[in-house]
C-alpha cells in the first residue's frame, strides 16, 4: 500500500505516520512537509526516509501545485490533519490560521481530482460538526468548512444543505467524485503516548482521547476495509 500524509510533522498524523510505519503492509509512504528536514533527525521516521520508504514533499498543504507534487506517484490512500494550532484566551479558542483547514482542502480534493485514479481519503475533523454538534457545542468553522468540502466531493456521504461561511467557493470543488472517504471526528485532543482501547461510533458520547490513540486508529482501522468507509465516526475514551 502506498500511503500519502498531509500533516505528519506532528499531532495525530505524525502518530499515524509512525503507526503506519510499523505495518509491513504499507511499503510507501509519501510526506508534504514544509521542511523537506523537519523529520530527518527523528528516531524512526528518519531512517525510514533514508531507506527510501518514505519520500518527502517540500510544499504547502495550501497549495495546489504542492499537493499535486505529492500525489504524483499516485498512493492508495491520503490522510489530511491540516489544522490551525489553537490557543486558549479570552475570548475563546482561537487558531494562529483559522481558515487553513478549509483552503488545504480545496487544494487536495482540486489534485485529488485531476488524478486518474481515486485514491481513499481520510479527513481528521473534530468532534462537535455536524449532525454530532450537540457533543461540543463549541463547533470550529473551519473543521465544518472541510468536512462540507469533503463531503461535497464523496459519493457515499451526504452534503450538508448550507455552505459554512468559511468556504468562499463551493463550485471549486469537484462534487461526488471520491468512492471512499472516512471523516474522523476525534474529542477534545491531548497529548501522551496513548496506548489505551478508544470508542468509535457515529453518535458516540466522549471527552478526550489522545493524539497517539487517533492516530493509531487512522493507521490501524481507516486505511482500508469496509468497517469506516463514507462515514464519520467520533473517537474518544
Amino acid at each position: 500500500m502506498h500511503l500519502a500524509i498531509l500533516g505528519a510533522s506532528r499531532g495525530v498524523n505524525y502518530h499515524t505516520l509512525l503507526a503506519a510505519l510499523s505495518d509491513p503492509a504499507i511499503t510507501r509512504v509519501s510526506l508534504l512537509l514544509r521542511r523537506a528536514d523537519a523529520l530527518d533527525a527523528d528516531g524512526v521516521v528518519g531512517p525510514a526516509v533514508k531507506s527510501g520508504r518514505v519520500r518527502v514533499v517540500a510544499g504547502d498543504a495550501t497549495r495546489e501545485e504542492d499537493v499535486a507534487a505529492l500525489l504524483e506517484e499516485t498512493p492508495d490512500v491520503v490522510v489530511t490533519s491540516i489544522g490551525g494550532v489553537p490557543r486558549l484566551t479570552l475570548r475563546g479558542i482561537v487558531l494562529d490560521q483559522p481558515s487553513v483547514c478549509t483552503r488545504a482542502a480545496v487544494a487536495l480534493l482540486r489534485a485529488l481530482a485531476r488524478l486518474g485514479a481515486t485514491p481513499r481519503l481520510v479527513a481528521i475533523s473534530s468532534m462537535g460538526i455536524g449532525d454530532n454538534h450537540g457533543a461540543m457545542p463549541l463547533a470550529l468553522r473551519d473543521k465544518e468548512g472541510l468536512e462540507y468540502l469533503v463531503r461535497r466531493a464523496a459519493r457515499g456521504l451526504p452534503t450538508p444543505d448550507a455552505v459554512p461561511p468559511v468556504v468562499a467557493e463551493p463550485a471549486a470543488v469537484r462534487e461526488d467524485f471520491l468512492p471512499e472517504v472516512v471523516v474522523v471526528r476525534p474529542a477534545l485532543l491531548t497529548d501522551g503516548s496513548g496506548g489505551h482501547a478508544v470508542k468509535a461510533a457515529a453518535d458516540a458520547y466522549t471527552y478526550y482521547v489522545s493524539r497517539a490513540d487517533v492516530g493509531r486508529f487512522v493507521a490501524t482501522r481507516c486505511l482500508q476495509g469496509e468497517e469506516w468507509a463514507n462515514k464519520a465516526p467520533v473517537v474518544g475514551y
